[in-house]
């Protein structure tokens, strides 16, 4: 019987959830509500531990999940296997390059070892919503596409049904019952992301990717500014022009000031960014 090198949606669902939803390359979290509308986010991936083109199948034991940057960069060289993560636990490659798991990753790890393969394809109908963002961002400035933000909403929409069905069959619990999600911890973009898995239609989803547009882009641009930066007093301005905008999400907010702080720890200006 000839090999299949093309992991299924049910592998990549499997795969997903035995790996808990950590790139296995880099440590990037790949829980799309988390991160929220904003520049952090990436879609997952199966990648093949031995490459199809070296003979490997697309098989569970054979694919580990990744970002879909990293697997873009591992195209490149077939053979780099050097996993930071195995099965959703940390390898002596983490240790021996960081020594220490983040504060982020070890929580991560922890909450969501109540992953269940139905929650991949709620994650993926997001990354279309995304996805869909970007679109809706390009089209806004004048690009011309084929695949508009309601075809990428339709393709989420098929996803959340998926998801439904699973869930429906297996009772699986809902994901405030397993820690995923705590509701009073979401910002509004991510509220609206976690109310999407209620949609019944291409339209109610391109809706939500309408609504998440404004968010996103300011989101985006507030990273933008930060990689500008260059002294402590372009810092202090960034600060101030962050509480100014209602588009940008507060933890984004939060975590752009904390990395300000640690850029420029001796600033006179620290307590007022």
């Amino acid at each position: 019987m000839q090999k299949r090198h093309n992991f299924t949606d049910l592998q990549k669902a499997r795969i997903f959830a035995r790996d808990r939803a950590i790139c296995s390359f880099s440590g990037k979290l790949l829980w799309i509500l988390d991160h929220g509308a904003s520049p952090t986010w990436d879609a997952d991936w199966v990648d093949h531990v031995k490459p199809a083109m070296r003979g490997g199948d697309a098989t569970l034991d054979n694919g580990v999940c990744a970002s879909a940057e990293f697997n873009e960069k591992k195209r490149d060289n077939s053979f780099d296997n050097q996993y930071l993560f195995e099965d959703g636990w940390p390898t002596i490659v983490l240790y021996e390059t960081h020594g220490l798991i983040s504060d982020d990753i070890a929580e991560h790890l922890n909450r969501f070892a109540s992953l269940h393969y139905s929650d991949w394809f709620f994650n993926r109908a997001l990354t279309d919503v995304m996805i869909g963002c970007n679109v809706a961002w390009a089209m806004k400035e004048g690009a011309e596409l084929s695949r508009t933000p309601a075809y990428w909403a339709k393709a989420g929409i098929k996803k959340l049904n998926k998801w439904a069905k699973i869930v429906d069959k297996e009772l699986v619990p809902s994901m405030e019952e397993r820690k995923l999600v705590s509701v009073p911890k979401l910002d509004s973009d991510q509220l609206l992301m976690y109310e999407a898995r209620k949609a019944k239609s291409g339209y109610e989803l391109e809706c939500v990717i309408n609504k998440l547009l404004p968010i996103y882009m300011a989101n985006y641009e507030a990273y933008d500014d930060l990689v500008e930066i260059k002294n402590s007093e372009e810092a202090k301005q960034l600060g101030h022009e962050l509480d100014k905008n209602t588009f940008i999400q507060n933890r984004v907010k939060v975590r752009i000031k904390d990395n300000i702080k640690r850029l420029y720890p001796n600033s006179p200006d620290r307590k007022l960014i």
